[in-house]
């Protein structure tokens, strides 16, 4: 009778009452959990929705209300679960309880885990991308660094061998070093210097000329 005069608590109270005397039937506990619900004592509801499915796994007013909890709570993988497992009975049974919008916030949801794993891998390959972009960078300085050595070994072999009047040597070296891509006035001049030690007039001219095309404006090659 309280229920129909929309007297909560007074119903609450007379089924604590009668329970005392009497176990609860699924019914009963999908009947106070709603009463709970509508306190709210969310704790309380949820336990008395807990015992009408554990008395009668389809009980309807106990999953309804699960999913009107889970909405409150906003705990979407659980709502996932309650929404699932009220259409699996009834598929009806959300909109003839106006709970169409638990299956809109899913919706929503899911779109919204969707973007965020898109995000996620764009982020993640981003990541990466510099990341590899960053070990092709410190690759690359030391392959540099190692031909900067070379280089700097090579000149140094060629000064030697200027010291030592090795001038056959010399010569090989700075032709190794132009070949390379060192073509510059100052190796020009050196191959020229070279040659002309060697006694190889006409190449040490040759060389020299260049030296001078390279760098016209340097009177140490004229």
């Amino acid at each position: 009778a309280y229920l129909f005069l929309n007297n909560k608590t007074k119903a609450l109270d007379t089924y604590n009452l009668l329970l005392k005397k009497e176990e609860a039937t699924d019914m009963d506990a999908g009947v106070i959990g709603n009463l709970y619900f509508s306190v709210p004592l969310l704790s309380q509801s949820k336990r008395w929705y807990k015992k009408a499915l554990e008395l009668n796994g389809s009980n309807m007013d106990a999953l309804l209300g699960q999913v009107k909890i889970d909405l409150m709570e906003r705990n979407w993988n659980n709502l996932e679960k309650s929404v699932q497992a009220v259409k699996a009975i009834d598929s009806n049974a959300l909109a003839n309880a106006d709970l169409v919008i638990a299956e809109e916030k899913l919706a929503a949801w899911k779109e919204l885990k969707k973007q965020l794993k898109n995000w996620e891998k764009q982020k993640r390959e981003k990541e990466e991308a510099a990341q590899k972009k960053k070990e092709e960078k410190k690759i690359a300085q030391k392959e540099n660094i190692q031909v900067k050595t070379k280089d700097k070994s090579l000149r140094s072999k060629i000064i030697t061998a200027f010291k030592e009047k090795r001038y056959e040597d010399a010569s090989a070296l700075v032709q190794k070093e132009i070949s390379k891509g060192e073509s510059t006035a100052a190796n020009w001049n050196l191959l020229s210097e070279s040659l002309y030690r060697l006694k190889r007039y006409a190449q040490a001219e040759m060389t020299a000329l260049e030296a001078i095309r390279k760098d016209p404006d340097n009177v140490a090659y004229t």
